[in-house]
């Protein structure tokens, strides 16, 4: 049992460490890596939600509250009856797991396509003036006199 922990323990704190400097970065404007999205959000849920800063919407806090009741319903499930019934927690886990990655991968997809298509505007080209055109702003600036 405590292997089982000191693992756990270890795997949540690599991720969390692992993660700092993606959630951190503020200064950089990095567009959003889809399958890294996806698949930290598929091992770990809402991770993926995290990196593509959309940490405190609703949603997120949904699958971090369906998979701590699929882990409490799981370990009590296994521990008190056991048998087929353990499926009363793996199942709302795997289909979190599932929900949270793809959903992960999806926006960052969608993230990252919109900041390919954002451009920087260029300027027109600055016309030189003919001379009817000299005259005919002349008469439009005197008009407003």
């Amino acid at each position: 049992m405590n292997k089982k922990l000191i693992s756990v323990l270890s795997v949540l704190i690599l991720t969390a460490v692992l993660n700092i400097p993606v959630s951190y970065a503020e200064d950089k404007v990095a567009e959003p890596n889809p399958v890294i999205a996806g698949a930290s959000s598929l091992v770990l849920p809402p991770v993926g939600q995290i990196e593509n800063k959309e940490g405190t919407k609703p949603k997120s806090f949904i699958m971090g509250a369906v998979e701590a009741c699929g882990i409490t319903a799981l370990v009590l499930t296994a521990t008190l009856v056991g048998g087929p019934i353990v499926w009363v927690g793996i199942g709302p886990l795997m289909a979190n797991h599932i929900w949270s990655g793809t959903e992960a991968y999806a926006t960052a997809k969608r993230k990252s396509e919109e900041s390919a298509k954002v451009t920087t505007p260029v300027p027109a080209p600055v016309q030189a003036q003919t001379e009817p055109d000299k005259k005919k702003s002349e008469e439009n600036q005197s008009v407003v006199k």
